[in-house]
């Protein structure tokens, strides 16, 4: 599987060996497994599997398991994806305010420059009024706002976003 063909080329090959393998490509097909389930499935003691599952975890080698919610159903109907260019004195401000909006799904650090950093953030919103008061308070102050691209991707339907299940508890 995929994860062969990167393990193949990867360094950091000798902390991961065929059993962890296998419960990658198990939990890539079905991520909803049980630690029975896998254990059954590569032949190993359910506590090995869950000692093993939780090294990858750490390792950061897979991430914990998330959920799907259906957002459209709570009127978030509006889904959009924003680059941003801030100048670096605003960058640590930018990443703060970022932190308060539940409804920036995500926010990754693009590039940087000299004078910038270039962000790309993942929003929802039930209105597209609703997206410019968040950009409009996300900027608010910020020394210098170098360019802003944004695209609508739509109305969300079917689309699920993954909200990690550790933030509910």
């Amino acid at each position: 599987m995929l994860v062969q063909k990167f393990i193949q080329n990867d360094m950091r090959k000798k902390t991961v060996d065929k059993i962890d393998i296998q419960i990658i490509n198990l939990l890539q097909r079905n991520a909803n497994l049980t630690n029975k389930e896998i254990a059954e499935k590569i032949n190993l003691s359910e506590s090995n599997t869950l000692v093993r599952v939780r090294k990858l975890i750490e390792n950061e080698i897979i991430g914990e398991r998330k959920y799907e919610i259906n957002f459209a159903f709570f009127g978030y109907k509006f889904e959009f994806i924003t680059i941003i260019n801030i100048h670096k004195p605003s960058e640590e401000l930018f990443t703060l305010r970022v932190k308060d909006y539940w409804n920036v799904i995500n926010c990754k650090q693009l590039s940087i420059s000299f004078d910038s950093y270039r962000y790309i953030f993942h929003t929802i919103t039930r209105s597209v009024a609703e997206f410019e008061e968040i950009i409009l308070n996300l900027t608010k102050d910020i020394l210098v706002i170098e360019q802003t691209n944004m695209e609508v991707i739509g109305h969300i339907k079917k689309d699920f976003l993954k909200i990690n299940e550790e933030k509910d508890k």
